[in-house]
């Protein structure tokens, strides 16, 4: 059952009190499995609501840089669909980079715009609400992977043989 709250003050407190590990926040469904974990994304989010207008770069080319993870972003997806296994293969080399990388589950959530909604993310980015993969796979159950729908901002996980999209990521 996802439990509704109004603050990130809220959100904490509620889940101190053992009231729930599910919280629906401004238009964003966060499911976590652990409060450490949990603590972890509502501090990005939180982090990502003070961040400057100054956060993306676009740097004409068909990428991205965010400032303030230091991270490049391919602007779009990938053109097909992928299984988890799948991802892992993808190898690219575009604007004379070749070191891009399916992005861990945390620099995927980063990108989710709790501001917005179809699609939570900034439309410098030229994505789709759709499920994108994480490299992060679900520790509890190893046949599971961790993903971003950017349709609210979600976090989930979903069986390693279904197909999502993916945005691929490098360090700058």
């Amino acid at each position: 059952m996802t439990h509704s709250v109004n603050s990130i003050t809220q959100a904490f407190n509620d889940i101190e009190a053992g009231l729930t590990k599910n919280v629906h926040f401004s238009d964003a469904n966060v499911v976590m499995v652990s409060k450490d974990h949990y603590y972890e994304l509502l501090s990005k989010i939180e982090s990502l609501k003070e961040a400057p207008k100054e956060r993306y770069i676009d740097n004409q080319d068909g990428t991205i840089t965010d400032t303030s993870t230091e991270l490049m972003w391919k602007q779009n997806p990938e053109e097909d669909i992928y299984t988890f296994e799948e991802v892992n293969e993808i190898k690219s080399n575009f604007v004379g980079y070749d070191d891009w990388r399916v992005p861990t589950i945390h620099e995927l959530f980063s990108l989710v715009d709790v501001t917005r909604l179809d699609p939570a993310i900034d439309p410098i980015f030229s994505c789709k609400a759709w499920h994108f993969w994480s490299a992060s796979a679900y520790s509890y159950y190893s046949n599971d992977a961790w993903l971003v729908g950017f349709y609210r901002g979600d976090v989930s996980r979903s069986n390693k043989s279904s197909s999502y999209a993916v945005l691929l990521v490098r360090n700058v």
